[in-house]
């Protein structure tokens, strides 16, 4: 992102979102023939290009309670042709909230929309005493707001009133919540989220000036809990909003990515996806992978033979009590929101034959547990030496709650967000109370 040196001091926390960049390209209706229209809002690097097809951004903001006038020339209003980064925050404290949200006008065509988001800067910006004692002393050079900040993403009416079962992400990092978008996420114009297939275009507005469908709103919170870690990082990141004529297509071109033919926008949906985490342990290395919970030792085994096929990890328990999982190492974390609406795949055996019934995968990140279990005992895995081979869908298909098991249904946003700043996955490997052993091979990430 152009940094504007008016607005952006580098040396003090903020929260940026730009205004920008509105790219709208159609193909207009010719005597006897038609062709599908798309357009593109964009909210980034202060640049503004209009097009054909209209689809028009109202937007709206505040901070701490008051209107954000004092912290950008346009906190709100219409993105139809005038530049402007619309929310710039200096100096953020814990303590601190504010909400964006951001509605449409939409003319002469119904229309699927979508959002698509990128993080544009995550600087640690130096260390100073206090920040250096909180979270030692940095070597990445990235900082941590955008992993403190928490976000409800949620349907709201143009007031700003939640709609009722509009809720897309609840108490997620702002960090999850982005990369979530980063790959376009299908707006509903039922205002439920929707994997795209099943959303509902919006339709045109009634007369200029009038917006359509549900608004989307993003509430945010950097709580007051949160210590000196945080001091001078910078955070920023855009916004893109794109529109595909609704008629002859079924929403599930993705117009944030190239595969769809649409304009990639400011996101890097365009770019080829990530090879998915996996790992075999053919070469009896066990690539990081560890145990987690009562397991005897955290560090699991490879045992050479008498896998699915080949090597596979195994882990033992002498305990009596508690319950184990296999833990996945680093490879597996951080950003795999690309494999969201795919599924997590692995294969497992257990010694003895086990009933009891627990969590059987744990997704930790972006602020949100999510839990997994197997519909029932006969779900689980088979007695050595044979195996069970397991592919677990990425998406509300298959049961994810959130906390707990008795949890509210995990939606497409929080999975997105969780799988997207992943701090932890595990896979249940203990199904008796009692000593045990149990075996992982192949566990690996599934692109949809």
């Amino acid at each position: 992102m152009t940094h504007d040196d008016r607005l952006i001091d580098l040396t003090r926390r903020k929260l940026l979102i730009g205004a920008g960049a509105i790219g709208l390209a159609s193909a207009g209706a010719g005597l006897g023939t038609s062709a599908l229209f798309n357009d593109r809002e964009s909210f980034e690097d202060n640049v503004i290009t209009a097009g054909t097809l209209d689809l028009l951004v109202h937007y709206d903001s505040e901070y701490n309670g008051a209107p954000a006038e004092n912290l950008a020339p346009t906190p709100s209003g219409v993105v139809d042709g005038e530049p402007g980064l619309f929310y710039t925050l200096d100096d953020v404290k814990p303590g601190d909230s504010g909400w964006f949200q951001f509605c449409f006008e939409l003319t002469t065509n119904p229309a699927y929309l979508w959002v698509c988001t990128e993080q544009t800067d995550d600087s640690e910006n130096g260390q100073n005493e206090p920040e250096e004692a909180a979270e030692g002393t940095d070597t990445d050079g990235l900082g941590e707001l955008d992993d403190e900040i928490l976000v409800d993403v949620y349907y709201a009416e143009e007031n700003g009133t939640p709609i009722a079962g509009g809720e897309l992400a609840s108490g997620v990092t702002l960090a999850g919540a982005l990369a979530a978008f980063a790959g376009g996420k299908a707006l509903n114009a039922d205002a439920v989220d929707a994997v795209p297939g099943d959303q509902t275009p919006y339709p045109p507005s009634s007369e200029p000036g009038v917006v359509t469908g549900p608004c989307i709103r993003f509430d945010w919170e950097l709580p007051a809990a949160v210590g000196n870690e945080v001091q001078s990082d910078t955070l920023a990141f855009a916004i893109d909003f794109h529109a595909v004529q609704s008629r002859n297509t079924d929403g599930t071109d993705n117009p944030c990515t190239d595969e769809s033919g649409g304009d990639s926008g400011s996101g890097d949906g365009g770019s080829q996806q990530p090879a998915p985490p996996q790992t075999d342990f053919e070469d009896e290395d066990d690539a990081g992978w560890q145990l987690f919970g009562d397991a005897t030792t955290a560090d699991a085994q490879v045992v050479s033979s008498g896998g699915n096929p080949g090597a596979y990890l195994e882990g033992v328990d002498t305990a009596t009590g508690g319950i184990w999982y296999f833990d996945a190492p680093a490879s597996f974390l951080g950003d795999q929101s690309a494999f969201a609406g795919g599924s997590l795949a692995y294969d497992l055996q257990q010694s003895p034959d086990g009933t009891l019934v627990r969590d059987d995968i744990v997704l930790e990140g972006a602020g949100t547990t999510l839990v997994y279990r197997y519909d029932s005992v006969a779900d689980f895995p088979d007695v050595t030496p044979d195996w069970s081979e397991y592919d677990i869908p990425l998406d509300p298909s298959a049961g994810w709650t959130v906390g707990s098991s008795s949890g509210s249904a995990a939606t497409p946003t929080e999975i997105a967000s969780v799988l997207g700043d992943l701090t932890a996955l595990r896979i249940r490997g203990e199904f008796v109370n009692g000593s045990d052993t149990g075996g992982l091979d192949n566990p690996r990430f599934v692109a949809p």
